[in-house]
């Protein structure tokens, strides 16, 4: 099941037209994405639209909010945190909600000449507490990449599930190890890497994986995220 965008908490976090193959290329190098010290939305890659959130499928009482605060991965000055409550309505199918954070790319950006993309997490859970089986993803978005199979303009990206903590940790995951999501039959046309070539939003998404009729609840801090 496709994990459907059904709000924004903050204005920016809007998505490249279709069909634009204009590419904003990235130095490559170590490139920060951002470090949210500035206690600010707008990342530090200027191309780069501010920070929001949203919550996905079709559940009920989605209750999500994110802003900064001082919990961070080095005792720098903030991170960027989603606290959200989501119940799983009671209709006989597990809808598999849950609440993201996201950045768009205000032209795509060419991330293939990076080998990997970096970030600090921690995922902590709330009352009622998230299932031990909720899964955190990192998302890679590129709408306007032609591809074969099952699509809608949200069904193009690339993904990685990382292996959460209620601690801090810090994550780096080879970007040529991101692949299309196994609920989507896609082929990107020039394979994975043209994703790679044309992304248009980076996402941090939550999968609360409740069982039906259930509520879960958490906050997720994010920090320092970062190519190299």
């Amino acid at each position: 099941m496709r994990r459907a965008v059904l709000g924004v908490a903050l204005a920016g976090a809007t998505f490249g037209a279709a069909g634009c193959f204009d590419v904003h290329n990235v130095d490559p190098g170590v490139h920060l994405i951002d470090d949210f010290d500035d206690g600010a939305f707008q990342p530090a890659d200027p191309n780069l639209t501010p920070w929001g959130c949203y919550s996905v499928n079709p559940a009920t009482n989605q209750n999500y909010s994110c802003g900064h605060d001082g919990d961070t991965m080095d005792a720098s000055p903030y991170s960027l945190y989603l606290d959200f409550s989501i119940t799983d309505p009671a209709d006989g199918t597990q809808q598999h909600g849950g609440a993201a954070v996201s950045t768009a790319a205000e032209t795509p950006e060419n991330l293939a000449p990076f080998k990997e993309i970096g970030f600090s997490a921690k995922l902590e859970s709330g009352n009622p507490p998230l299932p031990s089986s909720a899964l955190l993803y990192l998302e890679l978005h590129c709408r306007t990449v032609p591809a074969t199979g099952s699509r809608s303009p949200d069904d193009l990206l690339v993904l990685a599930g990382v292996d959460y903590h209620s601690d801090w940790k810090t994550f780096s995951l080879e970007l040529n190890s991101l692949v299309p999501p196994p609920w989507l039959s896609t082929q990107f046309q020039g394979g994975n890497v043209a994703c790679l070539e044309h992304v248009d939003n980076i996402d941090l998404i939550v999968d609360e994986q409740l069982p039906d009729g259930k509520t879960g609840a958490g906050v997720l801090h994010v920090d320092d995220i970062y190519l190299r």
